[in-house]
């Protein structure tokens, strides 16, 4: 389940600690503007050091807006090519190359970016301590906010990412904390209502699918915890890979699926589970090769591994053949169709 927090752009905002050494200085955020909602000049973070200085990442006359100046006072504007007060989330950047006196902005991945390259001096390091305003007095942002991250290349304890579904949405009866789930370091609302309807539930969740490596771990969520394949689900390994194909089959699990070891031992558990091939389903080991088909079949598994069968049999045991083998014996608790079985060598 997703959540954000809702900033009304007139007098809330979030109180901080934020520093950057790197270059590139670069905010990310998810975030959503209402349709229509963004006029002024207004700032998601503003650095305004001592000196001529100014960095701004914000918005401007429905689109995201960076507004750079140097110590030299030389400046560089721009916006973004796209709107983005639209009510949608959007995945949103603001960039700025401190050595070539390039900024940036993406929207949903797509960039605009101009360059002035006499902007160029800049300090080592750049602060803010205030999100979702500029100052603490002026350029409120009205948005609904999810995350908002920030990577240092250079001083990677600077880093940080700000996640509203990991904070505390519940009637506190004291304002809201943005929690920071890298190092801790928190953002505190202030003029926020403090009952907890600063936080916007924005649904989704109830299910988890974990494919975990080695580094690192991943995990992929599952809204209302439903998959439906109709296509390949590939689960790769160093050596080999391995591919689950379901084609036009529907599998329902409500036990589990392991896939255990590294050379390897496989599990299949499905307790209290229902699947339902209507294709193929191969485990492929490295010698031999084990190849279980099931078409139009149905193969029920219980107690002490009852095998029942509805449909015609052929029991093909010339692979058998050789002095050293025996006839393999079949058990069938129920048929409902003819059998057959081929002749072997002895």
């Amino acid at each position: 389940m997703a959540w954000a927090l809702e900033c009304d752009g007139v007098d809330d905002y979030l109180t901080t600690s934020i520093s950057n050494d790197d270059d590139i200085l670069k905010i990310s955020a998810n975030i959503k503007f209402d349709v229509g909602t963004i006029d002024g000049d207004d700032r998601l973070i503003a650095f305004d050091p001592a000196g001529s200085c100014f960095i701004g990442f914000g918005t401007y006359q429905g689109k995201l807006r960076v507004f750079s100046r140097d110590n030299n006072g030389h400046f560089v504007a721009l916006s973004s090519s796209s709107r983005v007060d639209t009510g949608e989330f959007v995945e949103a950047s603001w960039q700025l190359n401190k050595l070539t006196g390039t900024i940036t902005t993406s929207v949903n991945g797509s960039e605009n970016s101009a360059t002035n390259a006499n902007s160029t001096t800049y300090p080592t390091t750049l602060t803010s301590s205030v999100l979702m305003s500029q100052t603490a007095t002026s350029g409120r942002l009205k948005a609904q906010v999810s995350t908002i991250a920030m990577t240092d290349t250079t001083t990677s304890s600077n880093s940080f990412f700000l996640d509203a579904t990991a904070s505390d949405h519940s009637n506190t009866g004291a304002q809201p904390v943005l929690v920071e789930t890298i190092g801790g370091n928190n953002a505190v609302g202030v003029n926020f209502p403090t009952d907890g309807s600063a936080w916007v539930d924005l649904g989704g969740g109830g299910g988890e699918l974990n494919i975990v490596g080695s580094t690192p771990s991943y995990s992929f969520a599952v809204p209302l915890a439903n998959v439906d394949l109709t296509g390949e689900l590939n689960i790769v390994g160093s050596t080999p890979s391995y591919s689950f194909a379901v084609p036009t089959a529907v599998v329902d699990l409500t036990g589990e699926l392991e896939i255990v070891g590294s050379t390897p031992s496989y599990s299949f558990a499905v307790p209290l589970a229902n699947v339902d091939l209507t294709g193929d389903l191969s485990i492929v080991g490295t010698t031999p090769t084990y190849s279980y088909t099931a078409v139009r079949g149905v193969v029920s598994f219980s107690g002490g591994a009852c095998l029942e069968i509805k449909g015609d049999i052929t029991l093909n045991s010339k692979q058998f053949s050789g002095h050293d083998h025996k006839a393999p014996v079949a058990c069938f608790e129920s048929i409902g169709g003819s059998v057959t079985i081929d002749s072997f060598n002895k």
